[in-house]
């Protein structure tokens, strides 16, 4: 079991193959983050006796906000399992925090979230998927959206990131989270190629009010990121839930049968039932720390609500230039 700081291009190829090898395994989603934030992945490998990859494990070696350096398998992606069989996972090579995996080694605990999928296998067509959604509060404001003036975009142009990325900083500055550098929707767009997807509400002065990004992994495509625009009109025509189902309609179209609604802190319990009115299903999340005590950030300690008070009073372009510093720091 070895540690490489850079993954070479036939290991790359190797781990595509392997079971469970999901979009955050892969040199598109690795180059991504050394491109935007400067993190060389690299990886704890495994090899059979005729050389073939038996384990694998991306990591980042990065500053953490302890300002010590610290691995994270990966930062900014919420579900990254070791690839081979627990009885094979090393024990001294690391340590390093991986969330998303431990299922079946002794290490594995739950950390207070959990995740949430919409299995869409057993629907005979998009009609049924939408039938299994909640009538009142997902269905119904679907339709409202429908009957107003609302276009649907499908394009990841220049203009549509542009507005993403400003509504991604006035969301997360409301929800007190620091925000993604400029470069982020951009080059994730640039990186993912066909597996990115992003779908936009226009009104009709030509303005995008709610937009979502959708990655594909095989069969399942994972809601990445949403935000909209801070108006009443927004809520109450139901645009953000017409964003999602446009999202939810053209994954099932491409062959995308799972919906990874991604993670959620049990301490909001709202946003976890959101998730399973549009029927998710959730499940703990577990994690495991290979080799010694992991690091990262308490995400409901004093100093991470302190810090979250702070940012949603900041003017705006104080904000876009200090929270993704934060980031870079805290992810």
């Amino acid at each position: 079991m070895d540690y490489v700081k850079q993954i070479d291009e036939a290991t790359y190829q190797a781990v595509a193959a392997m079971p469970g090898a999901r979009v955050y395994h892969l040199k598109p989603w690795h180059d991504f983050l050394e491109s935007v934030f400067g993190w060389p992945v690299g990886a704890v490998i495994g090899r059979g006796p005729d050389g073939q990859v038996t384990f694998f494990l991306p990591v980042v070696s990065k500053m953490g906000t302890s300002l010590k350096k610290a691995r994270i398998a990966l930062p900014l992606s919420h579900h990254v399992e070791p690839l081979g069989t627990p009885s094979d996972w090393p024990a001294g090579v690391l340590p390093v925090q991986v969330h998303g995996a431990g299922d079946g080694h002794d290490g594995a605990r739950v950390d207070g979230r959990v995740m949430t999928v919409l299995d869409m296998s057993a629907a005979a067509d998009v009609d049924t998927v939408f039938k299994g959604f909640n009538k009142s509060s997902i269905q119904r404001k679907i339709k409202k959206a429908q009957k107003s003036n609302y276009a649907l975009s499908r394009e990841a142009s220049p203009a549509c990131l542009d507005a993403f990325t400003s509504m991604q900083a006035e969301t997360r500055r409301r929800q007190g989270s620091p925000t993604f550098p400029k470069s982020f929707f951009p080059e994730m767009a640039r990186q993912m190629g066909a597996d990115f997807h992003m779908h936009t509400a226009i009104n009709a002065d030509g303005e995008a009010v709610a937009s979502i990004i959708f990655l594909d992994d095989g069969e399942t495509t994972i809601y990445g990121y949403g935000a909209s625009l801070d108006r009443r009109d927004i809520w109450q025509d139901g645009v953000n839930q017409l964003v999602m189902w446009d999202a939810i309609e053209a994954a099932f179209a491409r062959g995308c049968r799972k919906v990874d609604f991604g993670t959620s802190p049990k301490s909001q319990p709202n946003l976890v039932q959101y998730k399973e009115k549009w029927g998710g299903v959730s499940v703990d999340l577990p994690y495991i720390t290979l080799g010694g005590e992991g690091g990262g950030v308490e995400r409901e300690s004093a100093a991470v609500k302190l810090a979250s008070s702070v940012l949603k009073r900041m003017p705006m372009p104080l904000f876009q230039l200090v929270s993704p510093m934060i980031l870079k720091l805290a992810a």
